[in-house]
């Protein structure tokens, strides 16, 4: 986890072919209606400004860009804005947007004050993940839900999610050491 991306939208970078492209910063409501969308496009290029996009398709369909490196391009932009692996917010958001959920989460959300018109993908992702452990009755409810979340899908290798592991595993090193040195609060 990046606690850094749930602090406030940023812009993203995405590398296509032999160019950085930007996505301009995004807040959580965007970024959601892409995740949401059935456009395989809809996150990259879509969240890109419009002339952007352009550029980015007029590569594609040039054969500079190919269909791999936009797939790994939107997977990486998702990570990088929501500061866990793509599969857990892209799996928590679609549940939260389905049809059968989304009045329920985006109206607990609202009661507590979350405008997704200013927050961060990241911190949506927080707020939900939140939301869904709240709602969980006992431990083992909560370790079925972290697991449902968590689980990379089959078309994830297992490099990329030992990397993933791995870094969160030093994030939460990192961490631990700065609590011993701080003596477990907030430096000052």
């Amino acid at each position: 986890m990046d606690a850094g991306a749930a602090l406030r939208p940023a812009a993203i970078d995405v590398t296509l072919g032999e160019w950085i492209y930007t996505i301009p910063v995004r807040p959580a409501a965007d970024w959601i209606e892409a995740i949401l969308d059935e456009d395989s496009g809809a996150i990259v290029p879509g969240l890109m400004d419009e002339d952007t996009r352009d550029d980015v398709w007029r590569e594609f369909l040039r054969g500079n860009i190919t269909k791999a490196e936009l797939d790994e391009a939107w997977r990486h932009a998702l990570g990088a804005a929501s500061g866990v692996p793509w599969w857990q917010v892209a799996r928590l958001t679609m549940s939260a947007g389905h049809q059968d959920s989304w009045t329920i989460v985006q109206g607990k959300l609202a009661m507590r004050g979350v405008d997704l018109c200013a927050i961060s993908l990241g911190a949506f992702y927080n707020a939900v993940y939140f939301l869904g452990l709240e709602s969980c009755k006992d431990e083992s409810e909560r370790a079925s839900f972290e697991f449902s979340v968590t689980s990379p899908p089959p078309e994830v290798s297992v490099q990329e999610a030992m990397e993933e592991t791995n870094a969160e595993e030093d994030f939460m090193s990192a961490l631990a050491g700065f609590q011993q040195i701080t003596g477990g609060g907030p430096a000052g």
